[in-house]
């Protein structure tokens, strides 16, 4: 290509803007407005997703827990993160 004066046209692909920017369609109202305590049972259940790196790979830990007693509703661990994570009811 040097030989002939060859330049080649590289067409970039446009980068997306504001990839951290909220969809307001997504976002929810705050319910609780950090107020993690309640007085009944089964009244307000919070959850939580985390990854896990173990020996290079990633796994997913997902937790339902009643923020009453605090104690755990449901534990769900997977390798490969997935909506099943999430729905257990």
């Amino acid at each position: 290509m040097k030989k002939y004066n060859l330049i080649p046209n590289y067409v970039r692909q446009a980068k997306k803007k504001n990839k951290n920017e909220r969809i307001e369609e997504n976002v929810k109202p705050n319910l609780l407005k950090r107020n993690f305590t309640t007085d009944e049972l089964n009244k307000v259940w919070d959850t939580d997703v985390t990854y896990l790196i173990f020996k290079g790979s990633r796994a997913y830990l997902s937790t339902i827990i009643d923020l009453y007693d605090r104690k755990s509703l449901h534990i769900k661990y997977q390798s490969v993160m997935i909506i099943n994570l999430l729905w257990i009811l």
